[in-house]
């Protein structure tokens, strides 16, 4: 072949880039809309955020449940930290393999707040440095945007000591463990600044989307 003649399976960098920024939008996506109101409720400050990131416990939480699915009562146990930072195991070839399965349900997932500034890491296990109290979010909703499924939930919280500032929130859930004990475990993490004044509250609102 002529050195000069374009050999037709060449992709160009811009192509590639194309096919990268194509490969990022088309793909499970967090969302964290914060929200600030006084005591009047009405709204001082606003952000939006990519939730910063998953941890362990979310990773061994979703292969469990599949692996009930793919293999039922198959011995393979994934391990995760409860928020006390112990390692749990999780799954198992007992009945009570799924961590979302026996006396599981019911306000043990919850939105934590804290004060901590550490840099979010997948091996997280709890907040920093968590302030109370806790909140429970609303009910899921499933909605469409074009080709994403979009579940939303939010989470409503009124600091016991104001003003405050925030710097940090996840989502625990209380996980059956391989012995069927309940575990609470951190889930996500995020790191933000917020002031909350005076008999304030903050709002936590998150989205997840596939597509």
């Amino acid at each position: 072949m002529p050195r000069h003649q374009k050999v037709p399976w060449k992709v160009s960098v811009r192509q590639v880039r194309k096919l990268k920024d194509r490969t990022l939008t088309h793909r499970g996506m967090a969302k964290l809309h914060i929200s600030i109101r006084d005591e009047q409720a009405r709204i001082t400050e606003e952000l939006d955020k990519d939730v910063d990131l998953y941890t362990d416990q979310w990773g061994a939480m979703i292969a469990a449940m599949l692996k009930v699915g793919i293999a039922g009562l198959n011995s393979t146990t994934y391990t995760a930290k409860d928020t006390g930072g112990t390692s749990r195991t999780f799954g198992g070839s007992t009945s009570q393999n799924s961590p979302l399965l026996g006396s599981v349900y019911g306000s043990t997932l919850i939105v934590r707040i804290g004060t901590g500034t550490n840099t979010p890491a997948h091996t997280d296990a709890a907040l920093q440095t968590p302030v109370t109290p806790t909140g429970v979010p609303s009910v899921p909703t499933v909605g469409l945007s074009g080709d994403q499924i979009i579940i939303s939930f939010s989470a409503t919280i009124a600091p016991t000591t104001t003003p405050v500032t925030l710097k940090e929130a996840g989502i625990e859930m209380s996980l059956q463990d391989s012995g069927s004990t309940l575990r609470v475990c951190l889930l996500t993490r995020d790191t933000f600044s917020v002031l909350v004044g005076a008999s304030g509250t903050i709002t936590l609102a998150y989205s997840l989307t596939f597509n």
